[in-house]
């Protein structure tokens, strides 16, 4: 019986792994352009960030974000480190995207700053452990 299910196990993490490789890749983010990364202080998540995070186990370090909102929806685009997707509440992100080097999901809230050029968070990764991360806007 143990036999089976360490077989059991093991056949579920494949699929586990073989999943957020899927999700992970930059395919599923859009193209883009001059314009769609313009500032507009009606969707201020728009434009291309620097991101600081944790270093060390299972933390992601400096980054870059290319994201664009629309409504309360915010997408990476093409050339942001991770594939990223979030939603707008008030004046903060929460969103998530999953490392390509070891499918760790990390689940982000962000907080815009007043002036809409920075923002500050933290990152939940999946041991319920928060990190701080700031970001800077590059546009």
């Amino acid at each position: 019986m143990k036999l089976r299910n360490t077989i059991g196990l093991i056949l579920l993490l494949f699929i586990f792994i073989i999943g957020c490789a899927g999700t992970s890749e930059q395919s599923g983010t859009e193209q883009s352009s001059d314009q769609d990364l313009s500032f507009n202080p009606n969707e201020p998540w728009t434009g291309n960030w620097k991101v600081k995070g944790s270093t060390g186990y299972l933390r992601t370090g400096d980054y870059v974000l290319i994201l664009k909102q629309d409504d309360n929806i915010v997408k990476s685009l093409s050339g942001s480190s991770y594939d990223f997707k979030g939603k707008v509440v008030g004046n903060q992100l929460e969103g998530r995207f999953v490392d390509n080097e070891y499918y760790i999901l990390h689940r982000l809230t962000l907080k815009m700053s007043e002036d809409l050029k920075s923002f500050d968070g933290t990152d939940r990764d999946p041991t319920a452990k928060t990190h701080p991360v700031k970001g800077v806007r590059q546009d």
